[in-house]
């Protein structure tokens, strides 16, 4: 996964499921990256109105031959 920067929005769910789990702003991501300017968003779950998901598969950009 390619992070967002650590200036966008990140979501630290409740009772994180498969759509957190696969999310970029998933704030336990292994691969997460946060600052002192990361916003965190607590919902419950990828149900709540506050979840902005976006897909980890979507956003990957292109590896370099």
């Amino acid at each position: 996964m390619t992070p967002l920067l650590p200036d966008v929005c990140r979501c630290e769910p409740e009772f994180p499921d498969n759509y957190c789990k696969n999310c970029r702003r998933w704030l336990s991501h292994p691969e997460q990256v946060i600052s002192p300017r990361t916003l965190v968003v607590n919902v419950e779950t990828s149900a709540s109105e506050a979840c902005a998901y976006i897909p980890v598969s979507f956003q990957e950009r292109p590896k370099r031959a």
